[in-house]
C-alpha cells in the first residue's frame, strides 16, 4: 500500500527553494496597460459626457429665459449648437444599437465626415489641433 504523503508519479515536482519560477510579466504588463489604458479612456469619456450633461443645462435655462424674451442672440447661438449636439449623441447611438460591427467603422465613419466637413461628434469630444492642452474647447 503506497504511503498516503508520497506524490503520484505524473505529478510535476515542486520547485526548489529559490528557484526562479517561470516568468509571465510581459503578457501580465500588457494586460496591465490596456486596462489602464481602458481605464483612462473612461475617464476621459466620463468628463465628456459630464460637459456635454453641464451645456445641456445651460441649453435648457437659454431656452427658457428665451420664452420670456431675456436671451441674446450669442445665447440663443449657443443653446441651438448644443441642441445639434444632442442630435448628434442620439444619432450615434442609433448607428452603434442598429448596425453590427459599428464600433470598429466608427473611427472611419468620423473621418470620413471629417474630410467632408461634417462634424459627428459633439463638441466635447472635439479637440482644438492648435491647443497645446488635452481640453476641449468651450
Amino acid at each position: 500500500m503506497p504511503d498516503e504523503t508520497s506524490q503520484p508519479n505524473d505529478a510535476a515536482p515542486a520547485p526548489e527553494h529559490g528557484a526562479e519560477p517561470v516568468s509571465h510579466g510581459g503578457f501580465m504588463n500588457l494586460i496591465a496597460r490596456q486596462r489602464e489604458k481602458a481605464k483612462n479612456g473612461f475617464n476621459v469619456l466620463k468628463q465628456h459626457l459630464a460637459e456635454e450633461t453641464d451645456e445641456t443645462k445651460s441649453m435648457l435655462e437659454i431656452y427658457h429665459r428665451s420664452l420670456e424674451g431675456k436671451v441674446t442672440r450669442e445665447e440663443m447661438k449657443e443653446a441651438n449648437e448644443q441642441f445639434l449636439d444632442l442630435i448628434r449623441i442620439a444619432g450615434m447611438g442609433t448607428f452603434f444599437s442598429i448596425v453590427p460591427g459599428s464600433m470598429l467603422l466608427l473611427p472611419l465613419a468620423i473621418a470620413g465626415a471629417n474630410k467632408l466637413g461634417i462634424r459627428l461628434l459633439p463638441s466635447s469630444f472635439v479637440h482644438d489641433p492648435h491647443s497645446d492642452s488635452d481640453t476641449p474647447p468651450k
